[in-house]
């Protein structure tokens, strides 16, 4: 999976790295994981999708 894309739904963020995922997360996955806990798992590359496909 490219860097700059969000591991829960596939979002590609622009720019370099992860610009911008602390607001998307809130407005689209903070139900299943607070941002603070799901950012230090992406950070070390360790986060698992949480959420089932429709």
């Amino acid at each position: 999976m490219a860097k700059n894309v969000c591991p829960e739904c596939g979002y590609e963020f622009q720019g370099s790295g992860f610009e911008g995922i602390d607001s998307h997360w809130r407005a689209k996955h903070e139900k299943i994981m607070p941002y603070e806990e799901a950012w230090r798992l992406i950070k070390e590359g360790k986060y698992l999708k949480r959420s089932v496909p429709n």
